[in-house]
């Protein structure tokens, strides 16, 4: 950036001379856009000469370093403090090519206060606002040499497959691509196999079908909108007849259970032959320690907890051993003795049953 701003110094023109020539010998042209000095006709050919460029890369590089150094003094300062890289600074100056002196300026001190840090869409965005704001003929003047070269272009066919190129308004484009997307997620809920890309492919082919898309959009018009369905409450108790009717203001209250104030109707007795519900894993829920039931503090779910809890399991075989005698007596008819006795609940009507009972009596007498 220095060096071209070293070589446009070196062949500047006197711009109040009409006869001045330059150091290479060739008239004064405009370096730039408008507010720039005038320099050498050849000196951008000397340069490319001189860098190995081509001539049009070599203008490029002079017009936006004199653009930026003249017409935009606060994004050059930024540029030479490494504040906004080169490339995007030379982007800018090359976008705002066609404005005049003091337009350009406007759009410089827009761009030099937000461009610092700013991702290179955002810094497109606010550019494009920036211009509108500081010309806006010139502004709707490009918005109507864009809109008359619009077009549709269909290339030629490759495999039975065809590109098609379209430029048009931006909310028009916007609109048929949301309508594609849907038609290829529709497509995926209806079960089609093909990837993302494809689906929108195909979902683009469906356009030329207006009717079969109206049928599809019809068919799945609710997806992903209805709303969630509350529970309904469950009754306290569920009446009789379907068809009793609610009481009237001088009609008894159903026998319902509660008590009024004035009414000294009984609660109705819980019925005998009804089945209770089935235990749940919440039944089992219950407290470590939990609090007498004549206590003050104890929940009423605890005090109308009156169904029947399960029978206990039975208690599993337990093995005991018993103490060894320190001294045995030499008696071959003692009873076997190993230590371990089976301490089972039952055991010994079951062997009295099977004939066992008096054997194993008259052992334990021996003992004793």
């Amino acid at each position: 950036m220095l060096d071209l701003q070293a070589w446009l110094a070196l062949h500047s023109v006197d711009p109040t001379d009409p006869l001045a020539k330059g150091v290479a010998g060739g008239a004064g042209r405009r370096a730039g856009s408008d507010g720039t000095p005038l320099v050498d006709e050849f000196a951008v050919r000397e340069y490319a000469a001189l860098r190995q460029q081509s001539e049009p890369t070599a203008r490029a590089f002079l017009t936006d370093v004199a653009d930026l150094e003249h017409r935009f003094p606060k994004l050059w300062t930024a540029v030479m403090a490494l504040a906004i890289p080169v490339w995007q600074a030379r982007k800018i100056a090359a976008t705002c090519r066609d404005l005049s002196m003091e337009a350009a300026g406007l759009v410089d001190d827009q761009m030099a206060a937000i461009a610092s840090g700013l991702p290179w869409s955002r810094i497109l965005t606010t550019l494009g606002a920036a211009i509108m704001t500081a010309d806006p003929a010139l502004a709707e003047k490009k918005r109507q040499r864009a809109k008359a070269a619009r077009f549709v272009q269909l290339c030629r066919s490759e495999d039975g497959i065809n590109t098609m190129i379209v430029r048009a308004d931006q909310g028009d484009l916007v609109m048929v691509y949301a309508l594609v997307d849907r038609l290829a997620d529709i497509s995926m809920l209806e079960g089609n196999p093909e990837l993302a890309d494809e689906r929108r492919a195909t979902a683009f082919g469906l356009l030329g079908q207006p009717a079969m898309v109206l049928e599809m959009l019809l068919r799945h018009a609710h997806d992903g909108t209805q709303p969630t369905a509350q529970p309904s409450p469950i009754p306290d108790r569920e009446p009789d007849d379907a068809t009793t009717t609610a009481p009237g203001p001088a009609d008894p209250l159903p026998d319902s259970g509660i008590l009024d104030a004035n009414d000294q109707t009984k609660p109705t007795p819980p019925d005998a032959h009804a089945e209770p519900p089935g235990w749940t894993a919440e039944d089992y829920d219950e407290p470590d320690d939990p609090a007498p039931v004549d206590h003050s503090n104890v929940p009423d779910y605890w005090q109308q907890r009156l169904r029947p809890r399960p029978a206990p399991e039975p208690p599993a075989p337990v093995w005991d051993r018993e103490p060894d005698d320190p001294d045995p007596p030499d008696d071959h008819n003692r009873p076997d003795r190993s230590g371990l006795r089976l301490d089972l609940p039952g055991l010994t009507d079951l062997l009295t049953q099977q004939g066992l009972g008096t054997a194993r009596v008259g052992s334990c007498s021996t003992c004793t």
